[in-house]
């Protein structure tokens, strides 16, 4: 299980993640985009289904990592849903694929921390770092 940090960003806050493996990386920035926003709590009426999010190379590590945040994002503002323990894999034609269970996020026993309105390009970094032997990354989130 990898490691992630809040850092302190003037009107944003700035994430540090670290990782023994890629897939770990993602996932791990995962948990920490869902920690800004608060204490998630699913539903207990069930509500959940299988999760699959493919995305495309981005070209970058960096940019693919945004763009599985940004979906994240964007499911739990869209749908008022989480990927409760997403999984990472890279298919062999490239790009990402997160599987998991999509859950509905109970409101009533969920608490709010932060409204995330992006992740921004800002600072934002991805890839392996061999001087330390761990997948390293840093994204900003505009809350």
């Amino acid at each position: 299980m990898g490691d992630f940090a809040l850092v302190d960003h003037t009107a944003d806050l700035g994430v540090r993640v670290s990782a023994a493996s890629r897939g770990d990386l993602y996932e791990t920035a995962a948990r920490a985009l869902y920690s800004i926003i608060g204490t998630l709590a699913p539903r207990a009426d069930g509500g959940a289904r299988p999760a699959r999010l493919a995305l495309p190379p981005a070209g970058d590590e960096g940019l693919l990592l945004r763009a599985f945040l940004a979906e994240l994002l964007f499911l739990f503002e869209a749908r008022h849903t989480f990927i409760d323990n997403p999984r990472v894999d890279w298919p062999a034609e490239g790009g990402l694929l997160a599987s998991g269970e999509e859950r509905l996020v109970d409101e009533s026993r969920s608490v709010f921390s932060r409204e995330v309105k992006a992740v921004t390009y800002h600072g934002l970094s991805a890839g392996w770092n061999g001087a330390a032997g761990l997948w390293e990354a840093f994204f900003i989130v505009d809350i």
